[in-house]
C-alpha cells in the first residue's frame, strides 16, 4: 500500500498545485462588474491581478482591446508551461503532446495570414505560444515572406509531414478546411495512442506495486 501511495504523490502534488492555481482566476462577480466598466476601467482592473506582468509588458505595443487579448492570450501559454514543468513522468509527456494543438493553430494562423496579406502584427495578435513553438520560434515564422518558407522552416517538426502534403490542395482551393483536419486527426491519433500505451504502463506498475 506504501508503495502504491508513493506512485500517485507526484500526482495529488499537481492537483494541489491547480487547486491554488485555481483560486487565484477572475471570480465570477468580477466579470459581472466588468460589463459595466469602460475598456480602461476593465485593463486596470486586469493589471491589479495574475495579469499584471503582462500588461505592463506589452502596454507600450498593444491598447485598448488588443492589450487585453494579447496580454491575455500570454498569460494563458505561461499558466500552460508551468503546468508541464510540474507535472511528473507520463503526466508530463501526456501534457506535451497535448498542448501541441496550440502548434497546430499557431501555424495555420501564420499561414492564413500571410496568404491573406496581413501584416505580422495582426497575426501576432491572436497567437498563444503555449505548445512547443514559443514565442521566438512563432516570430521566426512570422518574419518569413511567405506559406511555402514557412513550411519549410517547420522540417524536423511533428505537423511537418502534413503540412506539406497539404499546402498544395490548400493553396489551389483557398481553403484550410482539410489541412486543419488532417492536422488535428493526426495530433489526436497520436494522443490516444501515447494515452493507451501510458495507461497500461501505469495498470502494470500497479499490479507489480501490489504484489510486493
Amino acid at each position: 500500500m506504501v508503495a502504491v501511495k508513493s506512485v500517485f504523490a507526484p500526482y495529488i502534488y499537481v492537483c494541489t498545485r491547480m487547486r491554488v492555481r485555481k483560486s487565484k482566476l477572475i471570480p465570477r462577480e468580477e466579470y459581472m462588474r466588468m460589463l459595466n466598466m469602460s475598456l480602461p476601467e476593465i485593463t486596470r482592473i486586469i493589471q491589479e491581478t495574475e495579469y499584471k506582468q503582462e500588461i505592463d509588458e506589452l502596454s507600450s505595443a498593444f491598447k485598448g482591446i488588443d492589450l487585453i487579448e494579447v496580454a491575455l492570450s500570454w498569460n494563458l501559454a505561461k499558466e500552460y508551461q508551468k503546468i508541464l514543468e510540474i507535472a511528473p513522468g507520463n503526466l508530463k509527456q501526456f501534457t506535451r503532446a497535448y498542448l501541441r494543438r496550440w502548434d497546430i493553430q499557431n501555424v495555420l494562423t501564420i499561414l492564413r495570414g500571410k496568404m491573406q496579406g496581413e501584416k505580422a502584427g495582426k497575426i501576432k495578435e491572436i497567437l498563444v505560444p503555449a505548445g512547443s513553438l514559443d514565442r521566438a520560434a512563432l516570430d521566426r515564422l512570422l518574419a518569413e515572406d511567405n506559406p511555402e518558407r514557412i513550411i519549410e522552416a517547420l522540417k524536423g517538426n511533428r505537423i511537418y509531414p502534413v503540412l506539406s502534403r497539404e499546402y498544395p490542395a490548400t493553396k489551389e482551393s483557398g481553403s484550410f478546411s482539410r489541412m486543419e483536419m488532417s492536422s488535428t486527426n493526426s495530433s489526436s491519433l497520436k494522443l490516444l495512442q501515447r494515452q493507451k500505451a501510458e495507461s497500461k504502463e501505469e495498470t502494470s506498475s500497479s499490479i507489480s506495486s501490489d504484489l510486493i
